[in-house]
């Protein structure tokens, strides 16, 4: 069966009809559309990610919200009052603080905005003043800007990064344009490329970013990230509907079906499959595969000489985890305090072809 794109995004129409998978299933990006036969409804199509994260991605105060509620690490945020007298911490509205006592600087959001737009870098009182006359209040927030040197996007799932590209300003860009990041001021840079610039807490970041998919009830989307020449990091925002390019096509394609397969998994109560290598998910293999790949990341320069600057637009565990000399990974949802752990492995890989329900796996350890 072909899997479903719901997606308003152009460069998203090369993921249609791309996908087949044995069982029906949809993938949202950016979409809110609802379908009646999905397991959220009560049917039995697999959702990669649902109307609810959709929504919790695309609205930058639910996302901020559940950034806090989960204690992601994002910039300081506040509501604003009918007035834009006083400014709510979190949107805590038991404690405010007057204008007079903001920081700055400080950026300015409308909470649907994308690409920038919505977006203002307020320095002043005057600046805040200015920039909230004629808005409404329940339409924006604030934050603490930080201006870090370096900008990424690293697009997850709940097994960790896919694909990464650095956001490299353009030589060019004004200097009133040069505090943010997009398509019309940058160029991405791929990890392959030595201006990729990997920062020493690369897998601090990673993990954040993880913490911040789970937050917002996400299967799969990109994470911008703020890092400064300490390695020091915010999560700007997550996104829901990022723009594709040829690269992104081809790991999103990759990506996808392992994310519907584990999902599939967990509602027929298998075993779902975990921890395939962070960057080499293996798309057509069974449940229970053995990773037999060495290389950690895809670099395409070799057939494609400009793939080292891919350029796109800014749209809006306790698990036991075995590693021989190939890589063997598997997630156990039973009991294993009085299991031997390696019987489970040596069973994966008698049956490496096999879907094994939890209570069949037991039956085979027991044995």
């Amino acid at each position: 069966m072909k899997v479903q794109i719901r997606s308003h995004h152009p460069s998203h129409d090369a993921l249609r009809g791309a996908m087949e998978l044995p069982f029906k299933s949809v993938v949202r990006l950016g979409s809110t559309t609802n379908l009646e036969d999905t397991v959220t409804n009560g049917g039995d199509r697999i959702e990669c990610n649902t109307i609810e994260s959709i929504k919790n991605s695309s609205n930058k105060l639910l996302m901020k919200k559940r950034f806090t509620e989960f204690s992601v690490k994002t910039a300081d945020w506040w509501t604003i009052s009918t007035d834009g007298n006083s400014f709510y911490p979190s949107d805590n509205r038991s404690t405010s603080i007057p204008i007079r006592d903001m920081q700055y600087p400080l950026v300015g959001k409308y909470i649907y905005g994308s690409r920038n737009t919505g977006n203002t870098l307020i320095k002043s009182k005057e600046e805040l003043v200015n920039w909230f006359q004629g808005k409404n209040a329940s339409q924006y927030i604030v934050e603490k800007f930080f201006n870090y040197s370096q900008e990424f996007r690293l697009h997850c799932t709940e097994e960790g990064y896919f694909y990464a590209c650095r956001k490299g300003l353009k030589s060019d860009t004004p200097e009133n344009q040069r505090w943010y990041r997009n398509d019309s001021n940058c160029v991405w840079y791929i990890e392959s490329n030595p201006l990729f610039n990997r920062p020493s807490t690369w897998n601090l970041i990673v993990a954040e970013c993880v913490k911040a998919l789970k937050a917002v009830k996400l299967d799969i989307g990109g994470f911008d990230v703020r890092v400064n020449g300490d390695g020091k990091f915010i999560i700007i925002e997550s996104n829901s509907a990022c723009s594709h390019a040829d690269i992104t096509t081809q790991k999103y394609l990759e990506a996808i079906p392992n994310v519907l397969k584990r999902k599939y998994d967990i509602h027929h109560g298998y075993i779902p499959a975990m921890g395939r290598t962070v960057n080499t998910p293996i798309v057509n293999g069974s449940d229970f595969d053995i990773d037999r790949s060495q290389t950690d990341t895809i670099d395409d320069s070799a057939e494609r000489p400009n793939a080292l600057l891919e350029v796109d637009d800014d749209t809006s565990p306790e698990e036991e985890t075995m590693q021989d000399d190939v890589n063997i990974h598997a997630r156990a949802s039973v009991p294993v305090n009085d299991i031997d752990i390696m019987s489970i492995v040596e069973k994966l890989i008698e049956y490496p072809q096999e879907r094994i329900s939890k209570k069949e796996l037991l039956n085979l350890i027991l044995r």
